[in-house]
């Protein structure tokens, strides 16, 4: 089983997708890198405050582009793998209209976390719990 957490969900099909342009995250020219910043924090996971916040930024290392910029391409194999989701509210994405179908259909059950990008760090029991039911079943 994949278990999707706050991620971009490939369908089911075979062409190269889930490649975007990280031009939204400011770096450096010539980078291959976004660096990881309080501008991205405050984009994707608001709820990340205090200490919880300086230690993240002390310890997140840049992101590489290619990571987000190269599509992925899906063997056959691929549709035999169960699938589940984890999908917070607070990371800028339409919820709502995902789990609508709106972005394509999800093929799996999922949970709805009211938190930002890093549930790991702002509600880790509730995620845990989460995890835990999505994959036993």
């Amino acid at each position: 089983m994949i278990l999707y957490l706050d991620a971009a969900r490939p369908e089911k099909i075979r062409g190269p997708q889930a490649a975007f342009n990280p031009s939204e995250f400011p770096r450096p020219p010539g980078s291959w890198e976004v660096p990881f910043s309080e501008k991205i924090i405050e984009m994707i996971g608001k709820d990340v405050q205090g200490t919880d916040r300086e230690w993240m930024l002390a310890k997140a290392t840049p992101w590489p582009v290619r990571h987000a910029a190269d599509p992925i391409s899906l063997s056959e194999k691929f549709d035999a793998v169960k699938s589940a989701y984890i999908f917070c509210t607070g990371s800028g994405d339409p919820v709502d209209e995902i789990v609508a179908g709106k972005w394509g259909k999800l093929e799996g059950p999922y949970k709805i976390m009211d938190t930002g990008h890093w549930p790991m760090i702002t509600k880790p029991k509730e995620l845990v719990e989460d995890m835990l039911s999505l994959t036993s079943s």
